[in-house]
Order: structure tokens, then C-alpha cells, then sequence
């Protein structure tokens, strides 16, 4: 996490790390959606640029799981989405 608001905005264009590990594995959503056990449509708002919501603990390791990355980088890409969004809306 950040110590501060400017590490923050310094970080404000951050990669969509779902999405890149995704394509990185030559999947597409529905793919995903599959080895993962949730719906391609909410991949899909998850992928979005802006925050719709963050998924739960259980669905980020199953994406983790199905995306071979570790689920603390995808939580804390959500959590930061988060924040951002929180921030954003102020």
C-alpha cells in the first residue's frame, strides 16, 4: 500500500493486472471465466478501467489460481482500483 497520497498518484495509471495476466496467458474472458468458476460477464466489469466493485477473497484465488499469479498482487490491484475510485469520487 502507499504511505502516502503523492506515491499514490504517482501510481494513478496503474496496470490492470487481471487483464494483463490474462492476455499475457493467451486466454480470453470466457476462457477465464471457466478455469476460474465465475461469470465472463463480471471478468468483464472487473477488467473495466472504472471501479463497478471488488470481487471477494474466494473469487480472487480462484482467478489467482487459474492465472498462476499470487493472490495477494490481484488484491491489492483491487484494492488500489478501490481507492482510487474512492478518491476520485471525493
Amino acid at each position: 500500500m502507499y504511505t502516502n497520497l503523492n506515491m499514490f498518484f504517482q501510481h494513478n495509471n496503474m496496470k490492470n493486472v487481471l487483464k494483463s495476466n490474462r492476455k499475457s496467458k493467451k486466454l480470453t474472458q470466457n476462457q477465464l471465466s471457466k478455469l476460474a468458476n465465475i461469470s465472463q460477464s463480471y471478468i468483464s466489469d472487473l477488467e473495466k478501467e472504472y471501479f463497478v466493485h471488488s470481487p471477494t477473497v474466494k473469487q480472487i484465488i480462484s482467478l489467482s489460481k487459474a492465472l498462476s499469479i499470487e493472490p495477494r498482487e490481484l488484491a491489492e490491484y483491487f484494492i488500489e482500483k478501490e481507492i482510487k475510485s474512492k478518491i476520485k469520487s471525493k
